[in-house]
């Protein structure tokens, strides 16, 4: 009734699940030990990170190289570039269009996705800075883009199959970020949830292209390093 190819498929997605799953399990129990062990929230997912990026490296220690895309000095030099090339490309692009918004519709674009101060408002500690723009994403790269995608690339064959590996390989990344605001309602994250699955979507296709997790990463960070200093208001 239904072809090989079905059943594999399936199977991929299942195992991407039971795998996820299973990291987030044991992400939750480091969790509980570290934030145990050390007070400052930051410190702690700092310390949480390296744990995490320690563990994929031991268990994948045979595939690390290949699916971090660092097989020469010279690869990472050049994918560092390329981040950082598309990184402010992305954000002259995004400054157009606040510009082009506030024209046409009389309120920025940053107003309307409410990118203003918050509570770090002209503060940035380094602990935060190191967690959130550094390590933080180097490890969600390495997960999401490096190894989730080493497990499905066979199955990758045709473009409806790729469609589908991306978009739910977006959303995996997406909702653990969304479960984090929780008095928020998911209607009220929509806004936000497009903007995520679009970051998601792009460094997932840079990894496709490159096939390495550092031009992926400087652009993440970027993209951080920007959402974080509007939330601090230094841009205002």
């Amino acid at each position: 009734m239904f072809s090989a190819k079905y059943y594999q498929h399936v199977i991929n997605l299942v195992g991407i699940i039971l795998l996820c799953v299973t990291l987030s399990v044991i992400d939750n129990i480091l969790g509980l030990i570290v934030n145990y062990s050390l007070e400052d929230e930051w410190i702690s997912l700092i310390a949480l990170r390296i744990l995490e990026i320690s563990l994929i490296c031991i268990v994948y220690k045979n595939h690390i190289i290949s699916i971090m895309g660092i097989n020469s000095p010279f690869k990472v030099i050049k994918e560092l570039f390329l981040g950082l090339f598309i990184a402010l490309a992305g954000l002259g692009a995004f400054f157009a269009l606040n510009k082009a918004a506030g024209a046409l519709y009389g309120q920025e674009l940053m107003d309307m996705l409410q990118l203003g101060g918050g509570q770090n408002k002209g503060h940035l500690p380094l602990e935060m800075i190191i967690a959130a723009i550094f390590i933080g994403p180097f490890a969600e790269e390495l997960f999401f883009r490096g190894v989730l995608v080493h497990h499905i690339q066979k199955g990758r064959t045709q473009l409806f199959s790729k469609i589908l590996y991306d978009l739910f390989l977006s959303f995996l990344f997406v909702w653990p970020h969304l479960k984090m605001k929780q008095d928020l309602a998911l209607v009220q994250q929509l806004p936000e949830a497009l903007i995520w699955t679009c970051c998601a979507l792009t460094t997932l296709q840079l990894y496709h292209w490159r096939q390495s997790i550092i031009s992926s990463w400087v652009l993440h960070a970027s993209a951080n390093a920007c959402l974080f200093s509007l939330a601090a208001g230094y841009w205002s």
